[in-house]
């Protein structure tokens, strides 16, 4: 018979969405996931059942969990916040030691079914096995969360995922994983057919038991995945055009493949203010892309937070973001200088040039790094666009503007 729950406070839960066991917030970097997936967390704490278990892991490499919810963070779980006694748990996953740790643990059993199944020395199979596998440390982070959603350990998952590219090709992962399982056990039927004819039918040994845990592992994770009934998808994204663009593009790749796409939130909407010009003329740039996004996505559920006076972080400003998320009524908390009426514009002063350049002819390669969002994409562009203005630059037109993971993460 199921325990008896009581809430630990008298607030309910969010419909539908928050029934869901585990849900991922995805997007464009710098949108804002990292802080609707903590936002998320701390409303499920507070709104929370007797004894549950809300489970807060971000698989980003560049992780901020710590910094959005002002605590030390690390690869392993460690509480963050109670509400009585539910409790609140983060991790940030190191998807370079969960593949060591499974090295470890399979590694052996790798190289029997190599050197069953081919002509390679064991020397050479100990260099395959040393190699990093594209993709394989993430992986591993999906066979994590897939082991965690499995235990029953927890009640509530939220996963902050990293930027849209890097989680477009970690959702199609569990694909490029089978395939590798098939060549595995493809090399061990080999072997199973040379024993059947020189000793009759083999018994099952470690390395079965083994191959049958993989697959166990893969369809856990497709589970995690794509089952409505256990897991929903939050995209975040803001009002602006390349955003916009990406979110649509990101939408498709989410449907084309069947996963559930329960939610959007639309991050830093400008609310007019009186006698603010450029908060008048920000919010009429947004609105045409606000109305696209409600006419594409309102058949999911559409959240609206508007852009805040300062950076949210921790736990009181996490709270009072949640409320524009999750359908409570709330307000920009009031900050120093927030409520300041702004000063009557002047005579428009003309912009003088900076004295500092930057040679683009001095140099061969320009690499543009830094935190999703903070605009490296347009720094490339209108930095391609400059060198082919620039007198004597080696970057003669056509140049191109590269973008890619070793600059954009």
């Amino acid at each position: 018979m199921p325990r008896k729950v009581t809430p630990a406070n008298s607030q309910p839960h969010p419909p539908e969405l928050f029934q869901k066991q585990v849900l991922f917030f995805v997007g464009k970097g710098g949108v804002g996931k990292t802080t609707t997936a903590c936002a998320a967390a701390i409303t499920l704490l507070d709104r929370a059942r007797i004894d549950d278990r809300i489970y807060l892991v971000s698989t980003d490499p560049a992780h901020s969990l710590g910094d959005s919810l002002g605590k030390t963070i690390g690869h392993h779980p460690r509480l963050i916040a109670r509400n009585r006694s539910a409790r609140l748990y983060g991790c940030e996953v190191d998807p370079a030691a969960a593949l060591e740790d499974f090295k470890n643990r399979y590694g052996g059993v790798i190289s029997e079914i190599l050197e069953r199944g081919t002509f390679l020395s064991s020397s050479e199979i100990g260099e395959f096995l040393g190699l990093t596998m594209p993709g394989m440390d993430e992986v591993m982070a999906l066979f994590h969360l897939s082991e965690i959603v499995e235990s029953g350990a927890y009640q509530h998952i939220l996963v902050d995922t990293a930027p849209a590219g890097h989680t477009m090709r970690l959702l199609d992962l569990p694909g490029v994983f089978s395939n590798w399982l098939a060549a595995l056990e493809a090399l061990e039927e080999k072997h199973r057919f040379m024993v059947s004819q020189l000793a009759g039918r083999p018994r099952p040994d470690r390395v079965t038991e083994a191959l049958a845990s993989f697959s166990r592992k893969i369809d856990a994770v497709k589970r995690m995945i794509r089952d409505p009934s256990r897991s929903a998808f939050v995209m975040v994204t803001c009002p602006e055009p390349v955003v916009q663009e990406e979110t649509v593009r990101y939408y498709e790749f989410l449907r084309q493949r069947r996963i559930p796409v329960a939610a959007v939130v639309v991050n830093r909407v400008q609310p007019v203010i009186k006698n603010c010009e450029y908060c008048r003329a920000r919010a009429l740039s947004q609105a045409p892309i606000i109305n696209d996004l409600k006419r594409r996505f309102g058949k999911l559920r559409l959240a609206s937070v508007p852009l805040f006076p300062a950076e949210v972080r921790g736990l009181h400003l996490l709270r009072s973001f949640s409320r524009f998320d999750w359908g409570d009524s709330g307000s920009i908390p009031s900050l120093p200088g927030a409520n300041k009426r702004p000063r009557q514009p002047g005579k428009a002063k003309p912009l003088k040039r900076c004295p500092l350049k930057f040679e683009l002819s001095s140099r061969r390669v320009l690499i543009f790094g830094g935190k999703g969002g903070v605009g490296k994409t347009t720094a490339a562009s209108a930095a391609a666009i400059g060198a082919t203005r620039s007198p004597g630059s080696s970057l003669a037109p056509p140049t191109r503007a590269l973008s890619g993971p070793w600059c954009c993460g």
